[in-house]
């Protein structure tokens, strides 16, 4: 039988429910560490996508409104939303919480829990990845991109939103993610499923085709970013509970690790700094040991061998965040105190938020106050360059 206090240890949270019932957790003392949520998310409210669409594509643009019925901000063309109404209970548990409507109000929400500052990702964008219309989808994410580039400047430095570039065209994406970078951006995501190019060969990231998209993001230095979550299927009775366990399961990390190491990205690309983001921390020591046994047994059979060990690049070059991992905190010896970055995940009902201040403190009970510190916030601050 599981000891009672490390049940509750997993149970961190109990009782919380839904964000919009929550209020923030208030440290009772000032933070010994800067602290940084490395994962957070940022919903839209505005009618963005319309009024930046040229007349002729006006009709295919997204638009943005708040469905009085269910109080939920809703998108899709047209007017015709892309949730299924089974999603508005989730949804409006989320964005009817004032911080998810109002800059100022989530500001006041960080404040409140003595957070510094955000790396924010998109809301519901990673929906239109794989749009049929790659000229549609290239104008959603350069409208999304100047939007929220304001957003950052409007926080004063507190709110740093994750860019998304053009990554479905290998001939684009250089310049998309130059362009990112002069806008002053810190990260991009990279999209687990890509889907197609614009000939229709899929997108491979391990490609000769993505070599100069690599060169570019090396040449930046912006940070890649990959993040779980680019579906919204609900089946079946208690759906989202079943979504949830497929959507927070690192599997399609674990693909993109081995591209990074296997397919030799990181040996042509060796300053890349990669994060994944919301999986927690123990996938990335199961992830560790399979690659090293794949480089053992399996490596004869490779077009040719990656320069260093699976580990050794885990080390060099990657990153993961979680909000509460008490069997991850106790991995960090083969995944690194300095490898991994704490979030809240506002306003997500899996986040922290109104009871940041516990999950905070099981990190400071699990390692050391300098180790806390890193993870906590400095390791964030020296990755993105905040």
């Amino acid at each position: 039988m599981i000891d009672t206090a490390l049940r509750e240890k997993l149970s961190v949270g109990h009782g919380q429910g839904l964000v919009v019932n929550r209020t923030a957790q208030k440290p009772a003392v000032p933070a010994r560490e800067t602290i940084v949520s490395a994962d957070n998310h940022y919903p839209l409210i505005d009618d963005i996508f319309h009024e930046a669409f040229p007349a002729r594509l006006k009709d295919r643009a997204p638009r943005i409104w708040l469905d009085e019925q269910s109080g939920v901000y809703q998108i899709g063309e047209l007017f015709q939303s892309v949730f299924p109404p089974t999603a508005n209970a989730e949804l409006h548990g989320i964005e009817a919480h004032p911080g998810a409507r109002s800059l100022p109000a989530r500001l006041a929400d960080l404040d409140a829990e003595g957070i510094t500052q955000e790396i924010a990702f998109p809301q519901i964008l990673q929906l239109y990845f794989r749009h049929p219309d790659v000229e549609v989808r290239e104008l959603i994410y350069a409208t999304y991109n100047t939007y929220m580039i304001e957003v950052q400047r409007a926080s004063n430095g507190r709110v740093f939103p994750v860019a998304i570039p053009n990554f479905w065209d290998p001939a684009k994406a250089p310049a998309s993610i130059r362009s990112i970078a002069a806008m002053g951006f810190k990260s991009i995501l990279l999209p687990n499923m890509p889907g197609k190019q614009p000939n229709g060969e899929p997108v491979v990231y391990n490609s000769p085709d993505y070599d100069p998209v690599f060169s570019a993001i090396e040449e930046t230095g912006i940070v890649i970013c990959h993040h779980i979550g680019e579906t919204f299927m609900q089946e079946g009775i208690n759906g989202i509970g079943c979504r949830l366990m497929h959507d927070l399961s690192p599997d399609l990390f674990r693909l993109h690790f081995g591209r990074y190491v296997f397919g030799r990205i990181l040996d042509k690309h060796p300053g890349l700094k990669i994060v994944f983001c919301e999986a927690g921390i123990a996938w990335a020591a199961n992830a560790i040991q399979d690659a090293e046994m794949i480089c053992n047994a399996h490596a004869t059979m490779f077009d040719s061998r990656p320069d260093l060990r699976p580990v050794d690049y885990w080390h060099r070059n990657c990153w993961t965040s979680f909000m509460t991992d008490i069997p991850g905190l106790r991995l960090l010896d083969i995944v690194g105190a300095d490898r991994v970055l704490w979030s809240v995940d506002y306003p997500h009902n899996e986040g922290t938020f109104g009871y940041s201040q516990d999950s905070m403190q099981l990190v400071r009970d699990a390692v050391s106050q300098d180790q806390a510190a890193r993870i906590l916030g400095g390791t964030a601050i020296d990755l993105f360059g905040l």
